[in-house]
């Protein structure tokens, strides 16, 4: 898994969005659908359901949200140490 994906995933999850996701990160949308795609197909689940107004995230989603922003931090904080 690249980090970018984790990132996009994160963004879209935040936002409710996809289109608001790419405004944040500077990217097509296209981008986002197409990295949030490849996502779900490595994790071989929905963690999106995605509708007329934007998106939400399924139950797996959820979880994994939680756990992507744990991840996150986790190598914001190596990054931080290995800086120091």
């Amino acid at each position: 898994m690249l980090l970018d994906r984790l990132d996009y995933f994160i963004s879209a999850a935040r936002l409710g969005s996809f289109t608001k996701a790419a405004q944040e990160w500077d990217v097509m949308q296209s981008t986002i659908s197409q990295s949030i795609a490849s996502l779900e197909q490595e994790l071989q689940c929905p963690l999106f359901i995605r509708g007329a107004k934007g998106v939400s995230l399924t139950e797996r989603g959820q979880i994994f949200f939680l756990d992507a922003l744990r991840l996150k931090k986790s190598f914001e904080q190596a990054v931080t140490s290995a800086r120091a």
